[in-house]
């Protein structure tokens, strides 16, 4: 797994190869949980990044609970995958009054964030509203993961009827069902 690609990439910037960013953000989004290697590794010479690097890096520190790092990341690169990628972190963290304090200048990914965040702390309300509003706005279109995430929302408060009803955002997958069944637990 993880180790097995950074002892390969270490190899390969050792060597004749010299890693591209492609390589450099595989060994990033390895690293999983393992933040303090991921920050290290993003100021390692000879690994090139991008943003994409940091936005892996962000997630590194979201998994390993450590928040604050990915904010301080994401103030180094000003974009909607920035963004998107600390809204994923603090929903992560259980903080989801930030992400819903800063969904509305993301893309669909960083509403879905937002409403995972609703999801993980059980904030069912919230998740309608954030819908609410999407649809007021008319910019964002919900996809079938913002449909399943208000489902699971919904479904996890034992809302089988607003389940039912959210099952119309977009047309229904197996996961849909499955979160509709879910609230009948």
């Amino acid at each position: 797994g993880w180790s097995s690609s950074m002892l390969l990439f270490y190899d390969m910037a050792c060597g004749t190869l010299q890693p591209d960013i492609i390589s450099s953000n595989t060994v990033l989004n390895a690293a999983g949980a393992r933040w303090r290697w991921a920050l290290f590794a993003l100021q390692s010479p000879g690994i090139r990044t991008d943003g994409c690097s940091l936005c892996a890096a962000m997630r590194a520190c979201a998994k390993g609970g450590r928040w604050e790092m990915a904010e301080a990341l994401q103030l180094q690169i000003r974009s909607i995958m920035a963004t998107n990628s600390m809204l994923a972190a603090w929903a992560v963290s259980g903080l989801w009054q930030r992400s819903l304090a800063h969904w509305s200048c993301c893309d669909v990914v960083g509403c879905n964030a937002a409403l995972s965040a609703t999801e993980r702390s059980q904030e069912w309300l919230l998740a309608l509203q954030l819908i609410l509003d999407v649809g007021k706005q008319r910019v964002l279109k919900p996809t079938l993961v913002t449909q399943n995430t208000l489902m699971g929302a919904l479904a996890g408060a034992g809302r089988w009827q607003m389940a039912l009803r959210a099952l119309r955002i977009v047309d229904p997958d197996s996961i849909s069902f499955s979160m509709l069944l879910r609230a009948f637990d």
